[in-house]
């Protein structure tokens, strides 16, 4: 089975056997560029879809929103797309390579 079928149907031990594996930060920074919010995703104990949805979850940024006003009523329209994040992540977590490492030591994925 290739490292993406594992990575997919396999149990959290076969996913700990890949060499490597998905990683993924999630990092936030305010308007000084200071770090606000850093998650980290490193384990195998989630499948990739397992994954995106925990990290969906998690990274509450994602659901931030502003009210628009729209006659005697608020619409309420959100600063990042749920459906574009989530095809991001998804494209990075398909198109990962599994037969290198990452030379520069970070995580794999958004920032």
């Amino acid at each position: 089975m290739t490292n993406l079928g594992v990575l997919w149907l396999g149990t959290a031990k076969q996913r700990s056997r890949t060499c490597y594996p998905i990683t993924v930060e999630y990092i936030v920074y305010d308007d000084l560029e200071n770090k606000t919010n850093k998650l980290e995703w490193r384990d195998n104990s989630l499948n990739p879809k397992e994954l995106l949805e925990d990290i969906m979850g998690k990274a509450v940024e994602l659901t931030y929103s502003y009210e628009m006003p729209n006659g005697l009523f608020r619409k309420s329209i959100r600063y990042y797309n749920e459906n574009l994040v989530r095809e991001l992540l998804v494209n990075s977590i398909a198109h990962k390579s599994n037969t290198i490492s990452n030379d520069s030591g970070k995580a794999d994925g958004l920032r």
